[in-house]
């Protein structure tokens, strides 16, 4: 394959602006993938479907080595400058826009492509159940490579230019349950107030900083809900239920 390749700027356009305006969240992406399709009939490439699910897998080229380029294609859920709706916040209207320019230009240039081309249009990102979905669907190949496509406006990368790899956090979430001890107001000494243990825990955690030249160090911890919080005549909870979320490089 090429090292650079040129793709065809009004066409991602075309592509990108169509899929903005139309964004569907995870496994209802029906009208996403049925553009996707028809965008692959035009360019003539054979695809499969996924079986009761949303999403899809071209192929272009044949033999070895067999590259995988995955994209995702659902929208997220919220309210945006006042607007609540359905929008492309997280650049997957951009990712498949640029995968089917991919697709196009090795239509175009059938001799830059060696071996085989595998296209993952990929649901429900946002709700990380769609991938592994896709890979018990049975219908992924043994692939040498399998790229991922992420746009990163915060990093400083020049026009219709990419990097080899966008360093970003790895995360993992865990449940945790404080179980505390009710006490009256009077002797609150007697009790085991959750809140303080949750307090303590959350400086703790956030003070981990391992060394972060090795791998998987953490550098990040952060809460996100502190479920049923408490109001403010209550003195003590028997339990609460947090999550949180690690961060690892």
């Amino acid at each position: 394959m090429q090292n650079t390749i040129t793709l065809n700027d009004k066409q991602i356009f075309t592509d990108f602006d169509w899929l903005h305006e139309h964004g569907e969240t995870a496994f209802k992406e029906v009208n996403t993938t049925a553009y996707l399709a028809k965008r692959l009939d035009e360019m003539g490439i054979p695809y499969e479907q996924f079986e009761n699910m949303t999403g899809l897998i071209a192929t272009l080229g044949s033999g070895s080595p067999v590259i995988g380029m995955r994209t995702d294609i659902d929208a997220l859920r919220q309210t945006y400058q006042g607007k609540e709706g359905v929008f492309h916040s997280c650049g997957h209207d951009a990712h498949m826009a640029i995968v089917l320019a991919v697709a196009q230009y090795y239509v175009d240039n059938p001799a830059d492509l060696t071996g085989t081309l595998k296209l993952i249009f990929q649901p429900a990102e946002e709700t990380v159940t769609g991938a592994e979905k896709v890979i018990k669907s049975g219908r992924l190949p043994h692939m040498n490579y399998l790229y991922g496509l992420h746009v990163c406006p915060e990093v400083q990368v020049r026009a219709k230019q990419a990097e080899p790899i966008i360093p970003a956090a790895a995360t993992r979430t865990y449940w945790v349950t404080i179980k505390g001890k009710t006490a009256h107001a009077g002797t609150p000494e007697l009790g085991a107030n959750v809140i303080d243990a949750f307090s303590e825990l959350n400086e703790k955690l956030r003070r981990i900083n391992l060394d972060t030249k090795l791998p998987y160090s953490v550098t990040t911890t952060m809460f996100l809900r502190l479920a049923n919080p408490l109001t403010l005549f209550q003195i003590t909870a028997l339990s609460r239920l947090i999550c949180g979320r690690g961060q690892t490089t």
